[in-house]
């Protein structure tokens, strides 16, 4: 018998081909092996779920539950909701009130001169002179008492034990740009009590004034 020999060329062939089809077998286990693998393992690749519709709510038509807004106290930093016990009162906003007013000051009436010469001549009514010791000294209207804007409290009390509290009063000072007789007014109602109080806006130059003007009709 005769054996004819194989030629090389043939033989690299059929080496070639059975390579391949060991890979190709390979691969397809490979395949296999890992299809199951994602399938049974929990963190394989899942295909992505449907979105669901606004209209619908959840997944499969079923409705999204609805976000619940609990009361309570929340913070801007942490961003921590705390629930307020049931029957807990909820604490008023911050105020920040004004500051009170102090109360408006009673407005006295005013006189003139005239007015009050009258009223000294027929005795009815006391004149205060607000100024101080030393312009009294150098001058001041005929009958008037002393009781400088300065007086202390105790001062204040002294004078209004001399007096009834419906004695008419009436507080001068220097003129019209002196002030001192609205203050002690004032003070003669608000800590003496007095119920009768005025002043003479012009003062003791309105009086002055009154002295040095001759009357009318006379040269």
């Amino acid at each position: 018998m005769t054996h004819t020999p194989t030629k090389p060329s043939e033989a690299a062939s059929a080496s070639n081909a059975k390579l391949w089809l060991q890979a190709a077998c390979i691969f397809a286990a490979a395949v296999a092996c890992g299809v199951i693998y994602n399938g049974a393992s929990p963190l394989g690749v899942r295909p992505p779920q449907p979105v669901a519709d606004a209209a619908s709510g959840g997944p499969g038509g079923v409705p999204a539950k609805p976000d619940v807004t609990r009361p309570g106290y929340a913070n801007a930093t942490l961003s921590i909701t705390l629930e307020a016990l049931p029957g807990m009162a909820t604490p008023p906003p911050p105020n920040n009130p004004a500051p009170a007013l102090a109360a408006p000051q009673t407005q006295l009436p005013g006189m003139t001169w005239s007015q009050v010469q009258a009223l000294m001549a027929a005795q009815k009514i006391v004149l205060v002179d607000a100024r101080t010791k030393a312009a009294f000294d150098l001058g001041h209207i005929p009958g008037a008492v002393l009781l400088p804007s300065n007086a202390s409290v105790t001062d204040l009390q002294s004078f209004a034990a001399l007096y009834p509290k419906d004695t008419p009063l009436v507080v001068y000072c220097s003129s019209t740009s002196c002030h001192t007789s609205q203050n002690m007014a004032q003070q003669l109602v608000t800590v003496a009590g007095f119920k009768n109080v005025s002043h003479m806006p012009g003062g003791f130059a309105e009086y002055t004034l009154a002295q040095t003007t001759p009357p009318p009709g006379k040269p």
